[in-house]
């Protein structure tokens, strides 16, 4: 059993004021190494689709390039909405913050765009921080599209662990996962086109689903846009600096001990997503 929803309606709310960007931007959800980088970057492939690009090293690597940028507004949304009166947003009140953040992010997106893909008419978002901040996101951005990438939580908890920015401990990895994923249950009832999917069936078939994204919210499929999807499909982001290959189920070379924090941090989302099912050594 799956506890997420696969999709919602695609009907929506008007955004909070006139835009450039009414009803063409995507905002993705995941928690923390669940795959979420590599799925804008799919995105991207549409060149109706602009975004904030990788990075890329001299060694060929892709490094993701994050814009962080409901997180750096929360304050502001926060000082609107409290109870004490103090600070310059609480006079714009609920509706006039909503529309004065969807113009400054609407122009901090005309100008990625422009940097990125000046062709462009939709963008992409991909920020980590995304499935905390829905209160926010979803009055800002009420004619957005949302889709929610979920991996195995103990697939994340490896990776995040060992990656530079995460925690050290794979149980705090998972336990970070399961809360993000309880984010997305509390919240996701405030958005009106919703879309989940594994990572797991992301990486079985790349193409497909994403052309299945494009299709759901309006965008286009010709040749060309396959033949782009199927040029990024391969292309590794974000693996700071790890040399094994992208697959699932790299959990299975971790010892007891890790296995048993995971499981403590995060067994009932695991059961509830069907990761446990038919998984002897879970």
């Amino acid at each position: 059993m799956t506890a997420v929803p696969d999709l919602w309606p695609v009907d929506a709310p008007a955004p909070p004021c006139e835009s450039s960007f009414a009803n063409r931007v995507v905002i993705v959800l995941g928690s923390r190494r669940s795959g979420s980088t590599w799925l804008a970057q799919l995105l991207l492939s549409h060149p109706d689709m602009a975004g904030m690009e990788p990075n890329q090293d001299r060694f060929g690597a892709f490094h993701p390039r994050e814009t962080m940028i409901f997180g750096s507004l929360w304050d502001v949304w926060t000082n609107a909405h409290g109870s004490d009166g103090i600070g310059i947003a609480t006079y714009l009140g609920r509706a006039g913050a909503a529309a004065a953040l969807r113009r400054f992010c609407d122009r901090e997106f005309a100008d990625a765009r422009d940097h990125f893909k000046p062709d462009a008419t939709w963008i992409t978002e991909k920020t980590p921080s995304n499935s905390e901040l829905l209160p926010m996101i979803s009055v800002v951005y009420p004619d957005a599209w949302y889709i929610h990438l979920y991996r195995d939580g103990r697939d994340v908890a490896r990776s995040l662990a060992g990656a530079p920015m995460g925690p050290d401990e794979v149980g705090e990895a998972a336990g970070e996962w399961a809360k993000r994923l309880e984010q997305d249950r509390q919240y996701r009832h405030l958005v009106s086109r919703y879309r989940a999917i594994r990572y797991e069936d992301l990486l079985a078939d790349p193409v497909e689903k994403t052309l299945d994204f494009f299709r759901w919210i309006g965008l286009e499929v010709t040749p060309e846009v396959v033949a782009a999807v199927e040029e990024r499909a391969p292309r590794q982001v974000a693996r700071y600096g790890q040399k094994d290959a992208v697959g699932s189920g790299k959990w299975r070379q971790l010892g007891p001990h890790d296995r048993a924090r995971i499981f403590n941090a995060a067994a009932d989302w695991l059961a509830e997503l069907g990761y446990l099912d038919s998984e002897p050594g879970a």
